[in-house]
C-alpha cells in the first residue's frame, strides 16, 4: 500500500470518526433524544459513506487516468452525501426551542416590569 492510498483511507476514517464523535458529544449533552438520534445517525452515516465512496471513486479513477469519471463521481456521490448530511443537521436543529417573535418577554425583560426586592 502506497503513501497516497494510506492518506486517502486515513481521510475517510477521519470523516467517520468525526461524525461519531459529534454524535456522542451531542448525546452526552442530552441535546438529542434517543429516537431522533437514530434518525440523525442514519442520515449522517449514509452521507459520510456517500462522501467516502466519492473520494474512493475519484482516487481510483485518477489512478486509471479517467479525470472526467472522477469529477462526475465527486459531483454525484459527493453531492448526495452532502445533501444527506445537511438534512441530518437540519433535523437535529429542529428540536431546539426558539423564542417566539410575538412574546418579547421571553427574549429580554423590559424596564417597565416591576422590580422585586
Amino acid at each position: 500500500m502506497g503513501l497516497t492510498e494510506m492518506l486517502v483511507y486515513s481521510l475517510v476514517a477521519a470523516l467517520f470518526g468525526a461524525a461519531v464523535t459529534l454524535l456522542v458529544i451531542h448525546y452526552r449533552k442530552q441535546e438529542m433524544k434517543p429516537g431522533k438520534l437514530v434518525g440523525i445517525l442514519v442520515l449522517w452515516i449514509l452521507g459520510l459513506v456517500s462522501v467516502a465512496f466519492a473520494l474512493d471513486w475519484a482516487y481510483a479513477c485518477t489512478l486509471e487516468v479517467e479525470p472526467q469519471s472522477a469529477a462526475m463521481g465527486l459531483l454525484i456521490f459527493g453531492g448526495i452525501g452532502i445533501i444527506l448530511g445537511v438534512i441530518g443537521f437540519r433535523v437535529g436543529k429542529m428540536g431546539e426551542k426558539k423564542p417566539s417573535e410575538n412574546n418579547l418577554a421571553e427574549i429580554a425583560p423590559t424596564a417597565a416590569e416591576p422590580k422585586t426586592a
